[in-house]
């Protein structure tokens, strides 16, 4: 499975989460992708980049995102569009949640002209290991 590599995590100007990931070997460089407001299923979160779209399951690690770069990809493309499977590291995927978690509010942010409400994010706290339980760091099973 295809490794993906998160860095540079922080709070958007829509007060969700935004970070740069590469989906190594298959992306060349890093994107800047921005986490929608949780959904209807709370475990996964969709990001998009300027090209890609991508969602992950925050129970697993294990995500799936867009071919490569077509403008203005859309939901579509990960439904229809045959997208590519990656898993996250464990390490990364503790800190997105802390991170989407601390910006639960249904007043996240705003553009000044609209609010983003991302009041289901904290659920994702419920997500992360028990202190003292085994996690699976996926660096180790390369």
């Amino acid at each position: 499975m295809l490794q993906a590599k998160i860095e540079s995590v922080r709070k958007g100007r829509m007060g969700t989460i935004e970070f740069e990931m590469k989906v190594v070997p298959k992306m060349r460089k890093a994107q800047n992708f921005t986490v929608y407001p949780l959904g209807e299923d709370k475990n996964k979160i969709t990001i998009q980049s300027k090209n890609r779209i991508a969602s992950i399951d925050m129970r697993t690690g294990q995500g799936k995102i867009s071919n490569p770069p077509r403008a203005n990809s859309c939901f579509a493309d990960l439904q229809f569009g045959n997208p590519l499977s990656f898993q996250v590291m464990e390490v990364d995927r503790v800190e997105l949640i802390k991170r989407i978690a601390a910006t639960a509010s249904s007043r996240a942010g705003s553009n000044g002209i609209m609010f983003t409400d991302n009041s289901k994010a904290s659920y994702l706290l419920k997500l992360l290991p028990v202190e003292g339980e085994e996690s699976q760091d996926l660096r180790t099973n390369q």
